[in-house]
């Protein structure tokens, strides 16, 4: 059986789980060999502006989710532009950054690169939520840019 760590979900999860993982790994039929897949929050723009929009909506859902408050739509910027994070919500933002890549494409890319290496995964998937289509479908267009595909 494969193993996927959704560190969008526990981004305390560690590599060290999948090095067990392999360590211990009973080859089958459906898996001759061990497969990883991590699953990390997206947050991509191609200028600062956008990506700070995109952020403040990914962190604000993110802080809702862990309080207990998840809201029942995502909400526009235009909502969220005046609220400010106080201290303790931006050092939980921080301490739980393992939970996403963020960035212009090619940071993103290159943060990518690196957490399926530290991971030793074969495989990355990507979660966004945003309250536009068009800005997942712009996000993911970015990054099959970066990654020449």
């Amino acid at each position: 059986m494969g193993l996927a760590v959704a560190l969008f979900i526990n981004p305390d999860a560690s590599a060290e789980a999948v090095a067990q993982y392999k360590q211990s790994f009973k080859p089958s039929k459906e898996f001759p060999e061990p497969r990883v897949m991590i699953a990390v929050n997206l947050v991509v723009a191609a200028d600062n502006e956008k990506l700070q929009e995109l952020k403040k909506t990914s962190d604000f859902l993110r802080i809702m989710r862990d309080s207990g408050r998840y809201p029942s739509v995502v909400p526009a910027f235009e909502k969220l532009k005046d609220i400010r994070f106080g201290a303790s919500e931006a050092e939980y933002l921080s301490r739980i950054s393992n939970r996403e890549v963020s960035g212009l494409p090619l940071e993103v890319k290159k943060q990518i690169l690196e957490r399926a290496t530290k991971y030793d995964a074969d495989e990355v998937m990507l979660t966004m939520i945003t309250h536009k289509l068009s800005d997942k479908i712009e996000a993911y267009r970015l990054l099959a840019e970066a990654f020449s595909l």
